[in-house]
């Protein structure tokens, strides 16, 4: 009568029962100090602005503008947080806040102003101070009219800890150990350990299987798939009992794991930058690439099956339904193999270039030039593709169809060297993952049952 309603089958809920009967949890002062929000500055587009080189920021507006690098802290939010990756981020805060001492307290304007002989930071601040001072009804009408909004978790943000994004289709958490980056708002949320070398530790077990099984099951529900992972459906799930060798050889294979996963994620950058170059132009293909029976409108005005008795608007006009319902029957076959969660690979040999949608061939294209080429910019598309309700056949198709080519060979060389490096780095990722998750089934003390429960989704 008191607890959430959690409305899942019986031996899903006898597991959850059994979890948090045996394990502490997330929240529970033995594995965390706190679990805390980002910053909160009521005035956002004056404080978020975008790095562009030494000293140089970019506002939301547009406008670029000159800052002193001393004032400014990379700002992580929910785009910029991924599991097992260390946050790149080009959003700075404006943080005019000294944490040296006991307590943050906010710089003066006379400290600011001497951070150079003429300080551009104070002259951003200066000609924002009439929105700055209206906040919440003129509220920060004073003389410290630029500070943040609220004060709350200041001092923080430079501590280790991990980050867990806010509005997630399954738990997404990574480690922050140095205390580099600074959060945003409620769009990330900040767990510090209760002690500093269990944090690896807890991004091992919150990644893991186990906590995404309770979390999807007990957290608020989103449209298209996604869970709302603040304080109140993260503090109680289950971390199990563990050893001092049992978390630090769990949290060794987690720090590889985020390094193996930030590697991956750099050569993607690389992969997707070399794409991005002048060198590359749009093939600017449509769906009959993919699929010959599902033509053109022109090809179907030409075909044999055209009406001769129709006039040439009417052909027009049969020749366009004639390829939408032939293309309709494609998508409707991609959709019925798109249920969330479903798993997407590209296969590519010397002569063949095929889509896989979990056991089911997808596609499969013959003889088009380049298939390496063309497998690198597939497999680079769909990395970052979660399906879920809301992806779709038309959705997936765009992506299909996004590529380009290049006449210089080295570009093209260098591109499918890249893929197969970043193929690499994936198999190496399953396959230590996999290794990962054996330790974290024995800790939770499994059986076969709750294990199919678990890895069933």
């Amino acid at each position: 009568e008191e607890g959430a309603w959690i409305l899942a089958p019986a031996a899903e809920m006898r597991l959850i029962e059994r979890l948090k009967v045996s394990c502490r949890p997330l929240g529970d002062p033995a594995w965390t100090r706190q679990i805390f929000q980002g910053l909160i500055t009521s005035a956002d587009a004056v404080y978020h602005l975008k790095k562009l080189g030494p000293g140089r920021y970019q506002t939301k507006a547009g406008e670029e503008v000159e800052l002193e690098d001393d004032l400014m802290r990379p700002l992580v939010s929910g785009p910029e947080t991924k599991r097992y990756l260390s946050p790149a981020t080009d959003t700075y805060l404006l943080f005019p806040y000294d944490l040296r001492g006991a307590r943050p307290h906010l710089f003066s304007p006379r400290q600011i102003r001497s951070l150079s002989p003429f300080s551009s930071t104070w002259l951003y601040l200066s000609k924002n101070e009439t929105q700055l001072r209206s906040r919440e009804n003129g509220a920060f009408d004073d003389d410290e009219w630029f500070r943040f909004g609220r004060y709350q978790n200041i001092d923080k943000q430079e501590c280790p800890k991990l980050i867990v994004a806010q509005t997630v289709p399954a738990m997404r958490v990574c480690h922050d150990p140095e205390g580099k980056f600074y959060l945003n708002n409620v769009r990330v949320n900040g767990i510090l350990p209760a002690e500093a070398q269990d944090g690896w530790f807890l991004l091992g077990i919150l990644n893991a299987p186990v906590v995404n099984f309770v979390f999807v099951r007990t957290a608020k529900s989103k449209e298209g798939g996604y869970y709302e992972a603040n304080k109140q459906f993260i503090a109680p799930l289950p971390i199990p009992n563990a050893t001092p060798e049992e978390r630090a050889e769990v949290g060794r294979r987690a720090k590889e794991l985020q390094a193996l996963h930030t590697a991956r994620r750099d050569e993607r950058a690389k992969l997707a930058r070399r794409l991005a170059s002048a060198q590359m132009t749009p093939l600017k293909l449509k769906s009959d690439w993919l699929w010959a029976d599902v033509g053109t409108p022109a090809g179907w005005k030409r075909s044999p099956e055209a009406p001769k008795e129709l006039a040439a608007r009417e052909i027009t006009r049969w020749a366009k339904e004639r390829h939408q319902e032939a293309l309709q029957a494609r998508y409707d076959e991609l959709d019925a193999l798109l249920v969330p969660g479903a798993k997407l690979a590209v296969r590519a040999t010397e002569d063949e270039l095929a889509l896989r949608i979990d056991d089911h061939e997808a596609l499969c294209l013959y003889d088009r030039p380049h298939t390496s080429f063309l497998a690198a910019q597939w497999r680079h598309h769909l990395s970052e593709v979660n399906v879920t309700k809301a992806f779709d056949a038309k959705k997936l198709v765009r992506l299909l169809l996004d590529l380009r080519e290049t006449a210089d060979a080295p570009l093209r060389e260098r591109i499918v060297a890249l893929d197969a490096r970043i193929e690499a780095l994936s198999t190496e990722i399953e396959s230590r993952e996999r290794e990962l998750n054996e330790i974290i089934y024995r800790l939770y003390a499994l059986n076969d049952e709750e294990r199919a429960l678990v890895e069933a989704g």
